[in-house]
């Protein structure tokens, strides 16, 4: 859930020359704010480096809304895999679509800011707030943890330490001991 606060400030000839965003974000129980500069006709992004962006609570999110529809499994367009960040930072067929630490560089960040038929996502448009968070988050380095596969490294231990005692008809728990 985002939650945004616009300041407008005036230039010398009273027009509207810079909006200040300032967000508030909730994940789960987390609570973070953000502030994101963005000067208007340019499209230039200026923000605080000293506020981290976390992958799995920030940019996941928008992702999971918008894009891991059609950018995940076999069908993925242009084999770019929105689903991890593996997939993301690996890229496509077009090569990587991020830069980390260079959000202008970024093919994702061009993609998601067009205004034509390249626009990402087709039939829509991501808000300002989600493409300066998208942009903050690359410029600081794209960093995202390796995601783990519950199926594949989880689940077998699980198996082979905890199931045979904790499932079934009649499960054990401490308290039954």
């Amino acid at each position: 859930m985002l939650e945004t606060n616009y300041l407008t400030s005036l230039d010398k000839r009273g027009q509207n020359d810079h909006v200040v965003q300032v967000g508030r974000l909730r994940s789960g129980m987390r609570t973070k704010s953000a502030l994101t500069l963005m000067v208007l006709g340019f499209g230039a992004h200026l923000a605080p480096q000293s506020i981290p962006v976390d992958f799995y609570s920030d940019i996941r999110p928008i992702l999971s809304t918008n894009c891991v529809a059609c950018h995940q499994g076999k069908s993925a367009p242009a084999q770019l895999h929105l689903d991890s960040p593996e997939g993301l930072l690996q890229g496509g067929t077009s090569g990587k679509v991020v830069v980390p630490g260079n959000a202008d560089k970024s093919l994702l960040v061009e993609r998601i800011e067009d205004k034509g038929t390249n626009r990402m996502p087709p039939g829509g448009q991501l808000s300002a707030a989600q493409i300066g968070l998208i942009k903050l988050w690359i410029n600081q380095g794209a960093k995202a943890e390796a995601s783990i596969d519950f199926a594949a490294q989880v689940q077998p231990i699980f198996q082979a330490s905890c199931y045979s005692c904790h499932s079934g008809n009649d499960p054990k728990s401490v308290a039954s001991r």
